[in-house]
């Protein structure tokens, strides 16, 4: 019997994957609503791509997220994809992702099995999985990650213009994807001029990345050459100020705290921060804007520098032991609901977190043993594990260094399993006993009631959006009763129940239709009484009570309305 070889192993591993990957999409369209319903960055992503489509190659602010993303998507979708289109393309480049790795590593190590090992480390990891069926970003960026390293190690083999040009273009075209790598280009620059057997091949590279980056800061400037704050140097995104208040103020946790007029949803977010700096100083500006609140949360690490090292900690602790929270996705909540078929297979069962200990011992090694490869290895690894302790976590912020933890853990197990063997099962062990253990010691992370009412709030929202409000009902009437008593969730509540209201109107069911609209009217009252600054909810309410006849208790609701703006 022939010995199974490395690359059928790896063949074998990738189809299986593939396979199972495109067999649970098609199983969870049509019943989970997260895929098709987009919401917060991927229906900003969607939109910005019907711009581009529309021939707005140009967009009328500068990019306040990752630029790339949205025209990749467009892209796709001009040759006719739809979303679950973009999503089968996804799973296509999580299969390449696992192949640059698996180059990557045999490239690195050369060894056949390790890169075997690195590749079935990637696929076996649950956010990776996950991602590559909604649309986000990761996909993108874990690719573009992985070919850094890939076109790197092949410029080292050999300096040509053209192995110059790709590696440049891959840095440049990585840091639109994932813009906290823009830090790293001096570094990258550096060692490209001063480790290249010829000058011309380092200056070739540093131009490549620094054209493709360019690419963003021109846009921007063009977005607001006609802008009251006149024409900014914008290098790729005006984002980093919201979001890194968003993570360093009072009350923080590690997480996504709201700040103060600042909307929670995505397509609003951003205009309200730079209506409320206007008006603060006077000034306009997304530059200026994202300024203000990078001060603002430099003025709370100032103020309160002993809970500014805490909060740092914690933010440490989410980036090796984040497992349940979302600020878009429950990923674990979403597995484990029985109402579609599970989202991820059963093989994507490792944990980013248990991985990172292990990588970081590899990067070690690797300047201990003087790598050529350390250098970008680490800065492409920091770059995600930074946003995470300077900004917040997010499963998605972390998401970028998985790549590098891929290539490197298999590596530094083997490394030491050389000499030590009982070492390498207690460096394997000891990360995840550490991990599980400390979160279940302090019940870090839990899945609680606040964040199962979260997860259902964000459910039903997903349900309106698909228009399937029977779905929807149920799933708010869940998130009101387990931490979810907000404005927020009776009206969309409200709007549901007007909605099926309407359609049992419709269908000559006047009783049923009546039910539903006085329902619907106590709910806006609840967010009213809730939010008295909810004017879309006292329209709406006004409309419904009009509709019922019910005309001098709308008048009411009314001069309420008028009596609170004059305040």
């Amino acid at each position: 019997m022939k010995r199974l070889r490395p690359t059928s192993a790896l063949l074998m591993l990738l189809a299986i994957d593939f396979i199972w990957q495109l067999i649970s999409l098609y199983l969870s369209v049509g019943e989970n609503p997260s895929l098709l319903a987009l919401s917060g960055d991927s229906l900003e992503y969607w939109h910005m791509s019907d711009s581009i489509l529309d021939g707005n190659l140009v967009q009328k602010q500068p990019f306040l997220s990752a630029p790339l993303y949205p025209y990749f998507i467009a892209l796709l979708r001009a040759l006719g994809l739809d979303i679950v289109g973009v999503m089968v393309v996804q799973i296509v480049l999580r299969s390449a992702t696992a192949w640059l790795i698996t180059a990557c590593s045999k490239k690195l190590f050369d060894n056949a099995w390790l890169s075997f090992a690195s590749a079935a480390s990637f696929l076996l990891l649950l956010e990776p999985a996950y991602f590559a069926t909604r649309m986000v970003n990761s996909s993108l960026q874990l690719l573009l990650v992985a070919g850094v390293v890939f076109t790197f190690l092949r410029f080292r083999e050999s300096q040509s213009a053209r192995r110059a040009v790709g590696y440049g273009g891959t840095v440049g075209l990585a840091i639109l994807a994932h813009p906290p790598l823009l830090a790293s280009v001096p570094f990258l620059a550096w060692q490209a001029l001063r480790k290249s057997k010829q000058r011309q091949s380092g200056l070739l590279v540093v131009f490549s990345m620094v054209l493709v980056t360019a690419t963003a800061t021109v846009h921007n400037a063009q977005a607001t050459k006609d802008s009251p704050g006149g024409i900014e140097f914008i290098p790729v995104s005006a984002q980093a100020g919201v979001t890194f208040a968003h993570g360093n103020a009072p009350g923080s946790n590690g997480t996504y705290q709201p700040l103060e007029g600042v909307s929670a949803n995505r397509l609003r977010q951003n205009s309200d921060a730079y209506e409320i700096v206007k008006q603060q100083t006077g000034k306009e500006g997304w530059q200026h804007t994202s300024d203000f609140y990078i001060q603002q949360g430099l003025d709370y690490w100032a103020s309160n520098p002993s809970a500014a090292v805490s909060l740092f900690f914690t933010k440490l602790r989410w980036l090796f032991a984040g497992d349940n929270y979302g600020d878009l996705f429950f990923i674990n909540l979403e597995i484990s609901d029985d109402a579609w078929p599970r989202p991820a297979t059963p093989l994507n069962f490792i944990k980013v977190g248990w991985l990172l200990p292990l990588s970081l011992v590899g990067l070690i090694m690797l300047w201990q043993r003087r790598n050529t490869a350390r250098l970008p290895l680490t800065l492409l690894f920091l770059s995600a594990a930074a946003v995470v302790v300077v900004f917040w976590y997010s499963p998605r912020y972390r998401l970028p260094l998985v790549p590098i933890a891929a290539i490197v853990t298999p590596w530094a197990i083997y490394s030491i399993s050389r000499s030590r063997g009982f070492i390498t099962a207690m460096l394997i062990a000891m990360p995840i006993l550490i991990i599980e253990g400390s979160s279940a010691i302090d019940n870090f992370d839990p899945i609680d009631e606040s964040m199962a009412g979260s997860f259902n709030l964000k459910t039903g929202l997903n349900y309106m959006e698909l228009e399937q409000y029977e779905l929807a009902i149920p799933r708010f009437e869940y998130a009101v009763a387990h931490g979810q008593d907000k404005a927020v969730t009776h009206i969309a509540l409200a709007e549901s129940q007007v909605k099926i209201g309407t359609a049992f109107g419709q269908q000559g069911d006047i009783s049923a239709a009546d039910l539903m609209f006085n329902t619907a009217i106590k709910n806006y009252y609840t967010a009213l009484e809730l939010n008295p600054s909810r004017d879309d909810a006292r329209q709406s309410l006004v409309s419904v009570l009009e509709f019922m006849k019910r005309n001098s208790e709308a008048n009411k609701v009314k001069d309420e309305g008028k009596r609170i703006k004059s305040q």
